[in-house]
């Protein structure tokens, strides 16, 4: 029995040993990619996802949270942080990790290749990758929500916010516009 059906229905609260490092063991891989296949960038990724975590781990101490209801709600802050990320990159200085922390630089920087290497090769990641990058932002959001991340109408409704009408919608507008893009 895995992580998810031995949880749902429980309440997971303030008195639950571990209670937030279940819902980390269980989701982390799945938001870490989520945010890998978003901004494409693993070093990216990593910061985008320990954001996600520590936002929602300083939330979940103030309120209880199903552990089915946990998906959803992690998959929304890290949209969130992901989109905060693309409006403040505008404002900041790129770093240079050499003269942050050299002596791990090239650890991060070869786990960072591999990852980004991967990516790159697969020819349907690209292709994939291309069409959405000409999608308005909710459109994308919700096909990789639906198609690549595997949730269901009503939990994407609960990330974005959005009635599940509308989400079908933005995914059929932008499905119908990639099968246009792509037949061009």
């Amino acid at each position: 029995m895995d992580l998810s059906q031995k949880y749902t229905g429980q309440v997971i609260t303030d008195t639950q040993a571990g209670r937030f490092g279940i819902i980390y063991e269980s989701y982390f891989s799945r938001i870490f990619n989520f945010l890998l296949k978003k901004s494409g960038n693993f070093s990216l990724a990593r910061d985008l996802c320990a954001d996600t975590f520590l936002k929602a781990f300083l939330s979940f101490q103030k309120r209880e949270v199903k552990f089915q209801e946990s998906l959803p709600w992690l998959y929304k802050i890290a949209l969130n942080e992901y989109r905060l990320h693309l409006r403040s990159r505008k404002y900041k200085p790129k770093l240079v990790l050499k003269e942050i922390i050299p002596e791990q630089e090239d650890s991060f920087l070869e786990e960072e290749q591999q990852a980004e290497q991967e990516i790159l090769s697969n020819e349907n990641y690209r292709k994939l990758h291309s069409l959405l990058a000409q999608l308005k932002e909710v459109q994308k959001n919700c096909i990789m929500l639906k198609y690549v991340e595997g949730l269901s109408l009503e939990e994407i409704s609960q990330i974005t916010g959005l009635k599940v009408g509308t989400i079908k919608s933005h995914v059929s507008r932008g499905l119908k516009k990639m099968r246009d893009i792509s037949n061009s």
